[in-house]
C-alpha cells in the first residue's frame, strides 16, 4: 500500500514554524517499510515551497498525519481536506498527542477517518494492511474511527508491545540535515504521558534496551551523518540504571556522537562521570520554577535536587540549560523571585525561561480547566490558536511589568550570559571548537536559533 506520513507546518500568523525532529513517524515508517508497504515522508516545517506537492503526486491511499496542540492543527486540517479532494478513496489517519487526548472530537469533521491513541506504530500498520486486503479494522487496539452509520468506536490501546520486537525508525526518509538535534527515543511501544515540560506528546512506552540505543547511536554517526542526538522520551526515568547502562554501551562501542538529553530527577556523581565520558556536552535540567512552595504544587519535589546535580554536571564539564517556566496558576511575585535567586545563585548558566502552557493531557491543563483560566476551543480547528491563546494570558499573581523587565533583560544578554558562564566554567569548550570551523559554525547557528526562538516567544506574548 502507498502511504504517506506527514508532519503538518506549524507556522503561525507569519511566523515560521520550528522544525522538530518527527520521530514518532519515521517510527511508524521503519514499521510499515518491514510490512512492504511504499512510504512517502513530508515535513512541511522543512519544505517551505508553497507548491510542494509531493503527497498528491504519489498518490497514496492512506495518509498519516502528526497532530500536536496548537498551530498545526490549522494545517493538518486543510491538507487533510485538499487529499480528500485530490485523491479518490484516500483514508486519512491523525496520531499524536491531540487525537490520543481528544479521539472522539477530532474524528468528528469529516476530513479524519481514523484517530491513534497513543503509540501509533503497531496500529498504523495493522490499519494499513487490513485497509489494503479489504478486512475488518475494528478490533485493533489504539484505532479510533467512524462506522458505516457513522458513530465514533474508540478502542482502549495496546500497552504491552515490547519495543524490542520493533525495526529501527526509518531515518532515510528525512533529511537528518535540515533538523537542530536528531532524536533518539529512549522508550517505545506505550501510550502518550506527560513529560517535565508539561507536554502530553512524549511516548513513556518501555525503555529500549541500552545496548540498542548505543548501537542506533553509532549507525546515526556512521551512515546518517548525524552531529548531535537528543535522546527524548521516558526510557531513562524510572529506570536509572539504563542511563549508566547506555554510557557503558557508548564507551564500550567508542561511539564519537554529541548527545544531550532531559533530566529530572537527581544525579550522583558517578553517573555524571560516565555521562561525560560517554559523549554527553549537555542536557536540559527539570526545574519549573525555584519556589519550594510552587514546586511543591507542580509536583517537582526538591529544589535542593536541582542544585546537586548541577554542580555535579559543571564539574565534569556537561553544561546544563535550566528548564524554567513562569507564569503558574497561583505563582506570586516570591515565587518568581526565588526562581530569578536560583539563577543567580548558579552563576547565570544557559537557561530556557518560557512561559507556561496548560497543554492538554496534563494534571495542570484540568486544573486551569476546572478553574476556568483557559477557554476551551469548539471546534477542533480553534485548536489552532490554543497557544497562542494562552501566550497571551495571565496565570499568575506576577505583575506584568515585573515580568517584562525580567524577559527583556533575559533577551538582551542570553548570548553573553552563554558565553560569560562557559567560558567561567568550560573554557576548553571554545579551544576545542575553535579548531573545528565546521563545529563551530554549528554551535553558533545553534546559539542564533535559540535567540530567534525567544524573540518569536516575545511576539506571541506581545
Amino acid at each position: 500500500m502507498r502511504i504517506a506520513l506527514i508532519t503538518p507546518s506549524r507556522a503561525y500568523h507569519g511566523t515560521p514554524g520550528y522544525a522538530d525532529f518527527p520521530d514518532e513517524l519515521l517510527s511508524v515508517a521503519g514499521v510499515l517499510e518491514k510490512s512492504g508497504h511504499q512510504i512517502t515522508f513530508a515535513d512541511y516545517n522543512v519544505n517551505l515551497s508553497p507548491d510542494h506537492d509531493k503527497v498528491a503526486a504519489f498518490n497514496p491511499g492512506l495518509a498519516v498525519f502528526y497532530a500536536g496542540t496548537g498551530p498545526e492543527i490549522a494545517d493538518a486540517a486543510a491538507r487533510s481536506q485538499s487529499l480528500k479532494k485530490a485523491i479518490a478513496n484516500v483514508k486519512i489517519a491523525w496520531i499524536g498527542c491531540h487525537p490520543t487526548v481528544f479521539p472522539s472530537e477530532t474524528l468528528r469533521v469529516d476530513y479524519v477517518d481514523f484517530v491513534v491513541i497513543g503509540s501509533a506504530e503497531k496500529p498504523v500498520n495493522e490499519l494499513a494492511s487490513r485497509i489494503e486486503q479489504g478486512q475488518d479494522f475494528s478490533a485493533i487496539r489504539g484505532l479510533g474511527f467512524k462506522d458505516t452509520s457513522a458513530a465514533m468506536a474508540i478502542n482502549p490501546p495496546d500497552t504491552k508491545l515490547d519495543p524490542e520486537v520493533l525495526p529501527d525508525p526509518a531515518w532515510h526518509l528525512a533529511d537528518v540535515r535540515r533538523y537542530p538535534d536528531v532524536n533518539l527515543n529512549t522508550a517505545r511501544g506505550g501510550p502518550y504521558a506527560c513529560t517535565f515540560f508539561s507536554d502530553s506528546a512524549a511516548d513513556a512506552g518501555k525503555p529500549v534496551a541500552p545496548s540498542r540505543l548505543a548501537r542506533q547511536m553509532q549507525d546515526l554517526a556512521r551512515n546518517h551523518r548525524v552531529k548531535s542526538v537528543y535522546l527524548s522520551g521516558m526510557g531513562f526515568t524510572g529506570i536509572p540504571d539504563n542511563l549508566r547502562r547506555f554510557c557503558q554501551a557508548m564507551i564500550g562501542l567508542g561511539v564519537k556522537l554529541p548527545w544531550r538529553l532531559p533530566v529530572s530527577r537527581e544525579l550522583d556523581d558517578d553517573t555524571a562521570r560516565l555521562m561525560a565520558r560517554a559523549g554527553c556536552a549537555s542536557l536540559l535540567l527539570d526545574v519549573g520554577s525555584g519556589s519550594s512552595r510552587l514546586r511543591d504544587f507542580i509536583g517537582k519535589g526538591d529544589i535542593g535536587a536541582v542544585e546537586r546535580t548541577f554542580h555535579r554536571l559543571v564539574r565534569r564539564r556537561i553544561i546544563p540549560t535550566l528548564y524554567i517556566n513562569y507564569d503558574y496558576p497561583g505563582e506570586t511575585e516570591p515565587d518568581f523571585q526565588a526562581t530569578l535567586e536560583l539563577i543567580r545563585r548558579l552563576d547565570y548558566p544557559p537557561c530556557l525561561l518560557l512561559k507556561f502552557i496548560p497543554y492538554p493531557g496534563t494534571d495542570l491543563y484540568e486544573y486551569c480547566r476546572r478553574e476556568s483560566l483557559i477557554q476551551i476551543p469548539d471546534t477542533l480547528e480553534g485548536w489552532a490558536d490554543f497557544t497562542a491563546d494562552c501566550m497571551r494570558r495571565s496565570f499568575s499573581q506576577v505583575s506584568r511589568e515585573l515580568l517584562n523587565t525580567t524577559l527583556a533583560d533575559y533577551r538582551k544578554s542570553y548570548a553573553a550570559r552563554r558565553v560569560r558562564f562557559m567560558l567561567r566554567h568550560n573554557p576548553r569548550y571554545f579551544v576545542s571548537v575553535m579548531s573545528r570551523p565546521r563545529e563551530f559554525y554549528r554551535r553558533m547557528k545553534e546559539l542564533v536559533s535559540y535567540w530567534l526562538g525567544i524573540v518569536s516567544e516575545k511576539r506571541k506574548s506581545g
